[in-house]
Parts: C-alpha cells; sequence; structure tokens
C-alpha cells in the first residue's frame, strides 16, 4: 500500500494563538457513500510546533456482516486484510476469501456476493485505527 506524508508550516502569529487556546492539531480522511461526507480523525498532535509532518501508510482489511445500521457489527467475518486490485469474496457466511478478480479496478476493492441474501460489507484502514470507511449492501 501507499505511504503518504504531509508537511504543515504554522506561522508564528498563528502557532501562539492556537497554543494559548488550548488547541490541537487534528488531521481528518472524509470518504463518502453516495451523500455527504463522514471524516474519520487519523493524527492528532499532542502539541502544536511550527513544523507538523504527518506520515501513514494505508492497510486495509474488508468483512461481511449482515448488519447495515452498525458501524462496527458485532456478528461478521473476520476481518482479512486486502490490497488495490483484489476482490472480497463470499461464497458462504464461514468461507470467505481475499484473492484477485477481475472485477477489481486497479485503484480499489472489489467484493463480490455470492449469497443469495443481502450482505453488508465494510472497509477498514487498519495503520493503528479500526475505523469504517465504507459500507453498502446487495449481491452482485
Amino acid at each position: 500500500m501507499a505511504t503518504y506524508s504531509i508537511t504543515i508550516n504554522i506561522e508564528h502569529d498563528a502557532l501562539a494563538s492556537l497554543a494559548k487556546g488550548g488547541l490541537l492539531l487534528c488531521m481528518a480522511q472524509g470518504f463518502t457513500t453516495g451523500g455527504s461526507p463522514i471524516y474519520n480523525t487519523i493524527a492528532v498532535a499532542s502539541e502544536v510546533a511550527p513544523i507538523a509532518v504527518i506520515k501513514w501508510t494505508a492497510v486495509y482489511s474488508m468483512y461481511a456482516t449482515k448488519q447495515t445500521s452498525n458501524a462496527n457489527p458485532k456478528i461478521k467475518t473476520s476481518p482479512l486484510p486486502i490490497t488495490f486490485g483484489q476482490g472480497y469474496i463470499l461464497p458462504s457466511w464461514i468461507d470467505p476469501s481475499v484473492g484477485t478478480t477481475p472485477d477489481a479496478p486497479s485503484n480499489g476493492f472489489a467484493f463480490i456476493n455470492k449469497i443469495l441474501a443481502s450482505a453488508a460489507v465494510a472497509i477498514y484502514d487498519t495503520s493503528g485505527f479500526s475505523l469504517p470507511i465504507h459500507s453498502f449492501q446487495g449481491q452482485r
């Protein structure tokens, strides 16, 4: 997966104002599922400094569930590591797998639901946090 880096330079006047207000520098990544963006905090600086460097590596896992209204369902398949260009294949609730599939875009994932019932899938960024970043349902 890709590694990202952002360098943030904060001017002296702004730095003094942030420090005086007891504020922290937070970075969030936004994701959409067809509606308004949902933001997940991916980094927090414990102190405000003139130069902040934030680095992270995108590492993902995917799982399937029958629950569509809960961001962290209690009943789900085991999360499986997945990389861009791969598909999460759900032939049954007890035998999911991840592998290469022509359905997966090179810059994304595929969810192949072979169950005759509706299933939801969630993709997690597992680089230190378990944050649901996208979910959808339906048979493919």
